[in-house]
């Protein structure tokens, strides 16, 4: 059977025939495929880290810098004793109008973080005042004052919804972060071929959770060309132009989604995300576009995997 293009103002669906109401949601339903989940479930502790001060710590999908209210500043990460900012009444502690920012590279859910020591210096009967505000990219989802030592729900604190960073913000006492956990569940297959301003980057975002927000975001690539969006829930791993094509986006286990490219090389694909999904299902994703500085007239972008929680 031979595909057949379903057009819409700002992208093009290529699958078999379906019917009208159909759409995006049903066309990823029907392709499911189970594998088994990569969801990471992650744990550091920073108590076993070892003694550094630096302006950003890595930690995988992880990053950590600090400021003191007023200019930028470092780090603290102390054996034993977990993570502050340095300036203050202390170097190793989080004190008042300092703050930690943690920054995740793609959208994380289950996210929560201890507090090893909680000062008082005010003696109000609380420990550890700090106030948390998390973000979903640039926008901020408000702010959540909270205390004492022990562990800090921030997932339960914003409602669930997947996020991409938070601050935690001391308001008089000081405190230590010890630990933090969170859940991701995206995954970088690799795989990125050259084009004319080098390799294109995919980035996944969003809990993957019946009607939330999910995006598919491209930079890097040919501006102002034709790129596809490969979506597929199986992987192959195909040989084609000079690089690797990852998802299975034939039907009937995928499909090809047309976008074009911005001005400067950039293309979003954005959606609710489709009920019906169980937990453990996994998709796969890649863009190609057209480019003729490219080996053989495609640049391809890493592919990404998402999984259901």
């Amino acid at each position: 059977m031979a595909l057949v293009p379903s057009v819409s103002s700002s992208h093009t669906i290529m699958s078999y025939p379906a019917p009208p109401s159909a759409g995006l949601a049903a066309l990823l339903s029907a392709f499911l495929l189970a594998q088994p989940a990569l969801a990471e479930d992650v744990h550091v502790d920073f108590k076993t880290q070892g003694t550094v001060t630096a302006p950003v710590l890595e930690f995988g999908v992880l990053s950590i810098s600090a400021d003191d209210g007023v200019a930028p500043a470092s780090v603290y990460m102390l054996n034993l004793n977990g993570i502050g900012v340095v300036g203050g009444s202390s170097d190793s502690m989080t004190d008042g109008s300092e703050a930690l920012h943690f920054r995740f590279d793609a959208a994380v859910t289950g996210v929560r973080y201890g507090v090893f020591v909680a000062n008082n210096l005010d003696g109000d009967a609380f420990v550890g005042e700090s106030f948390v505000e998390a973000f979903v990219g640039a926008t901020s989802l408000g702010v959540v004052p909270t205390h004492d030592t022990g562990w800090h729900d921030v997932s339960a604190m914003f409602g669930g919804v997947a996020i991409t960073g938070f601050d935690v913000r001391a308001d008089v006492d000081g405190n230590r972060i010890d630990q933090i956990e969170f859940t991701t569940n995206w995954d970088d297959l690799g795989h990125a071929l050259a084009g004319t301003h080098g390799p294109p980057a995919l980035v996944g975002a969003g809990a993957l959770v019946a009607g939330l927000p999910a995006s598919l975001e491209l930079s890097g690539a040919l501006e102002s060309s034709v790129t596809a969006f490969l979506v597929g829930a199986a992987i192959v791993d195909l040989p084609a132009f000079g690089g690797t094509v990852v998802p299975a986006f034939q039907p009937p286990l995928g499909l090809v989604i047309l976008k074009p490219t911005t001005s400067t090389g950039d293309a979003t694909l954005a959606a609710p995300w489709p009920p019906n999904t169980p937990s453990g299902a996994q998709f796969a994703f890649q863009c190609w576009t057209l480019d003729p500085g490219a080996p053989q007239g495609f640049s391809a972008s890493n592919a990404v995997q998402g999984t259901v929680p």
